[in-house]
């Protein structure tokens, strides 16, 4: 997703793709045209958020990484936190996903 290779979703994500996002309906087309969109699109050749731990039990793979943003109280300074990304595996293919999210902010 980093990357953006989304040629090959069908390779990586399941057709029925279950997206647990409020801003993203499910299906592997949807995700694709979503995250293909506007600055979403910029390919890269190596991953570069800072992974801190994957987790994985059964069919399920939990990735935990990183991230630095600007302070909301404090302008230009940054701080630092966690996200974390949860996929159900199914027949080698991601078939459903959860992660931390909230809703985009009003037009």
């Amino acid at each position: 997703m980093q990357c953006n290779y989304w040629e090959q979703a069908d390779q990586w994500l399941s057709e029925r793709y279950i997206q647990h996002h409020p801003a993203v309906q499910s299906g592997r087309d949807n995700i694709v045209k979503y995250f293909s969109a506007g600055k979403r699109a910029a390919r890269c050749d190596k991953l570069t958020m800072p992974l801190v731990t994957v987790l994985t039990s059964g069919d399920i793979v939990g990735v935990v990484f990183r991230m630095e943003y600007d302070h909301p109280q404090k302008p230009g300074q940054k701080y630092t936190t966690i996200w974390y990304d949860q996929w159900r595996i199914v027949d080698g293919r991601a078939d459903e996903h959860w992660d931390i999210s909230q809703l985009p902010a009003a037009p």
